[in-house]
Order: C-alpha cells, then structure tokens, then sequence
C-alpha cells in the first residue's frame, strides 16, 4: 500500500462570508486543501498554521477583531514561519504604504482579480 501525498494547505483569513467562500473557491479549484477562519483569533490562526501543511495564508488586512499584521505575526512566529502571507486591503495609495513595511509577502488591492489570485496561489504554492 503506497503513502498517502499531502496537498498544501491554504488559511484565509476574512470577516467577510463571501469573501472567504470566493477565496475557498479559487484555492480548491486549484487542488489545494483549505482551512478557514472569519476572525484573526492569533491563537486559532497560530494553532491553523502550526498543526498542519500551511504553505500560504490569505488574509484580509482590516478584521472586525484584529488585523492581517496578527495574521502576519502568528505565521511569522509559528513552526512555518516561512509560509507565504498575503493580504488584501481596500486601503489605497499612501494608506496601503505602511503594510509593505511589516513583511507581507505580496499585497492585493479590493476589488481582487481573481486571475491574478489564482496565479499568485500557484507561485506562492510551488516557492
């Protein structure tokens, strides 16, 4: 009897339900395990990254209970602190400035295009 292969596991991370339904549907289109979470809890989300096969988080930046830099925070010091985190914000111009400064990985700007999502999944995916 062979092993069984593990797909990559993707978090998202959004307060919003069709937000995070849309995402959840680009990331298994691809072939790809989903977690889901509709709030940043640090400690769901550490624990999410930590048990299993996080290899990309998807994050909106601003949470009714918290932000997508806790989001960053809890990859960044979980066991998978190298797993690729990228936020989406309606934040525009020099309001968005500052998220490149706290280490996301990529930014994507509301309305997403989900094309450009699908490929960014891939890349961060096959990294």
């Amino acid at each position: 009897m062979g092993s069984v292969v593990e797909r990559p596991r993707v978090l998202i991370v959004d307060d919003d339900a069709i937000t995070r339904k849309l995402f959840a549907m680009v990331v298994r289109e691809l072939s790809l395990d989903v977690d889901v979470l509709e709030a940043v809890n640090v400690a769901t989300a550490k624990a999410k990254v930590a048990a299993g096969r996080v290899k990309f988080v998807i994050t909106d930046y601003r949470l009714a209970d918290g932000s997508g830099g806790d989001v960053l925070a809890a990859v960044r010091s979980s066991e998978i602190p190298d797993a690729h985190v990228l936020a989406v914000t309606g934040l525009l111009g020099s309001d968005a400035e500052p998220l490149m400064q706290l280490g996301f990985d990529h930014l994507m700007f509301k309305p997403v295009d989900l094309e450009r999502l699908r490929a960014y999944c891939r890349h961060a995916i096959a990294s």
